[in-house]
């Protein structure tokens, strides 16, 4: 038994978040956005002496994904996106903001030109993203930019302020199945494109374009050889060279970043003399930094942590960037390239975490039933309280599916783990992190896969002796919920019980509602309609939960716009015959709750698995 006490939701719930940091660019103050109840604030720092202050006292600065903001060429403003998606200018010096875009598309990912005439950025419509740019100083309205893209994503300046890089794709795809790197002329009339890519009849994808600070190369992410590395492309020769590769590092192939969901992220950056490139690499689901050499053709390993890194951004040899880990929430540290000397630059985790019984868990994997190798992440708590049994343990299955679990802060798990529960997070078949073909393995099997990979990870700690059948739980959110749902009607007597945070339970209401960016997300993940209809009918939670027998807990908003209340109340009247079947609807509430509403589901948990687990009833 540990003296450490459980930790209350309550703390966690008002504690406060930090996310896209990014340095100035002459190196004297970094910006980044926190979140603190319901506020969202662009704030700066001074390097120097870490004084702090906030820039905007609006709530409406947006984070999203990332790409919420850019800063100008000689640090004097800032220009953001609210929650809105209109721009705003505000000087560094602090003072009102003021608003560039007034139209009803939805502003991603600014990017200012080096003479700080211009803003470049992609524009979210009903039907398409599109490119645009204006003034920054407020006074002509917006030129829209046509491209053969329906998405775009981190769409930016070239040093000489007369070519912008960005990915794009088109329907069916998804960011990660089928996209491309493509270059424009900002001025010509014609805005001629140049696709960036080799093996044109192939399937990759490619994210995170970036220009060297010369312009002499453009810089990307792409999986074409099979997992997500970093290339570069020399503007001059037109030739294209991986810079990571299976002899650069140890021998293994590993992804640079997990699937990319939207824009913003920055898991690397240019030396300013173009001698290197700073950049994350994902091992064992941890996320640390490497820095490559131009000169040398060395790859060097920075950090040696059991967390993760990301918004990469660099200036006079220091790398500042997010880092978090399992037991503490982000925080923005800079990391020196000479000495690999790690600092705190802003760490809001709040005080006394410590005394609270949060794990460090370990990557583990497991052989299924098709004897192919299973990845997870393995929680084991310190506050078990049954005499010589394992814990009571939970099949944690994130959403996506196209994601993956990861080193990160896991406040849903860590609540759990410190209240007496093992927690086994899977990448199932279909998570990212481990390469092109595990990730796509999942299409085609969505509902299958997944539910037994997820399986076949309780009876391995079963077999262990970490884990007991008749304490164990399965637990997920969003497509988490689904398998949580298909795993209850698969296998009927193997779980003792099952959570569904906002489950998806009818795939062709998700395929004909659903927004957008998910459209056509489950012609890969089940298939094409009307061809796969039976597979639509047949793996829908709706359409067999009368297979449902085991307890069962639903936890649903009735503002979600990608799994409608509908959806869950039609499930809820086919479960009526299940005596044990709870569900709860939280008004207001969308996809992924508030943090007041989730404290209330997660105690709302706690109770549900207490009567019917614990107690047996």
């Amino acid at each position: 038994m540990t003296s450490k006490k459980p930790i209350p939701y309550e703390i966690i719930r008002k504690a406060e978040r930090v996310t896209e940091p990014k340095i100035s660019p002459d190196g004297k103050k970094l910006a980044f956005i926190r979140k603190y109840a319901s506020e969202q604030v662009i704030s700066i720092i001074d390097i120097k002496d870490l004084s702090l202050r906030n820039l905007t006292w609006s709530t409406d600065v947006y984070a999203g994904f990332g790409g919420a903001y850019d800063w100008s060429p000689n640090g004097d403003f800032i220009i953001y996106r609210d929650r809105k998606g209109h721009l705003y200018k505000v000087s560094t010096e602090g003072g009102s903001s003021k608003q560039l875009t007034f139209d009803d598309k939805k502003a991603q990912c600014p990017s200012i030109s080096t003479n700080g005439e211009y803003v470049v950025y992609s524009a979210d419509s009903k039907e398409k993203t599109y490119l645009a740019y204006l003034g920054t100083d407020g006074k002509s309205w917006t030129q829209k930019i046509e491209t053969q893209c329906d998405f775009i994503q981190d769409a930016k300046m070239s040093p000489d302020s007369s070519q912008i890089a960005f990915m794009g794709y088109k329907n069916p795809n998804m960011p990660w199945t089928n996209s491309r790197i493509y270059v424009k002329n900002l001025f010509e009339s014609n805005h001629k494109e140049t696709i960036k890519e080799d093996n044109k009849d192939l399937s990759f994808s490619v994210a995170q374009p970036k220009w060297s600070p010369k312009g002499n190369y453009i810089s990307y992410i792409s999986d074409s050889n099979g997992y997500y590395n970093l290339w570069i492309r020399d503007i001059k020769t037109g030739n294209d060279k991986c810079i990571i590769n299976d002899k650069c590092i140890i021998n293994k192939e590993y992804d640079m970043i997990k699937p990319s969901w939207g824009s913003g992220e920055s898991n690397y950056a240019w030396m300013d003399d173009e001698s290197g490139i700073i950049f994350t690499l994902i091992k064992d689901v941890a996320n640390n930094l490497y820095y490559y050499d131009f000169g040398t053709g060395k790859i060097t390993q920075i950090t040696n942590d059991s967390g993760l890194y990301s918004f990469v951004s660099l200036k006079n040899n220091l790398v500042y960037c997010l880092y978090e880990d399992p037991k503490s929430t982000a925080r923005i540290v800079s990391v020196n390239l000479s000495t690999q000397e790690k600092r705190d630059i802003y760490n809001p985790a709040f005080i006394g975490i410590e005394n609270y019984a949060t794990v460090n868990p370990t990557h583990i994997e497991w052989e299924n039933k098709d004897k192919i190798r299973i990845k997870g992440i393995l929680y084991e708590t310190e506050n078990n309280c049954l005499d010589d049994s394992p814990p009571p343990t939970i099949v944690y299955v994130h959403g996506g599916p196209t994601d993956m679990a990861s080193f990160g802060f896991y406040s849903r798990i860590q609540f759990f783990v410190s209240r007496g529960w093992n927690v086994l997070a899977v990448n199932y078949r279909g998570s990212g992190g481990y390469g092109r073909n595990y990730m796509m393995s999942l299409n085609g099997n969505w509902g299958e896969y997944d539910v037994d990979d997820c399986k076949s990870g309780m009876e391995y700690l079963i077999s262990i002796g970490k884990a007991c059948q008749d304490r164990s739980v399965i637990m997920g959110a969003s497509a988490g919920g689904y398998t949580v749902l298909m795993s209850l009607i698969k296998y009927p007597e193997f779980y003792k019980a099952g959570v569904s945070f906002y489950g998806v339970t009818d795939l062709y209401e998700l395929s004909m509602k659903t927004h957008r960016l998910e459209k056509y997300y489950n012609d890969s993940l089940i298939g094409v309609l009307p061809q796969a209809k039976d597979k639509y009918f047949s793996r829908s939670p709706v359409n067999n939960a009368h297979k449902i027998s085991s307890p069962l807990l639903m936890l649903q908003g009735t503002d979600d716009e990608v799994v409608s209340q509908s959806q869950a109340r039609s499930f809820v009247e086919k479960q009526r015959h299940n005596e044990r079947f709870k569900y709860e609807f939280y008004e207001n509430e969308g996809h992924g709750f508030s943090p007041d509403i989730e404290t209330k589901a997660l105690n709302s948990v706690m109770d549900f698995l207490n009567r019917y687990v614990i107690n047996g009833i």
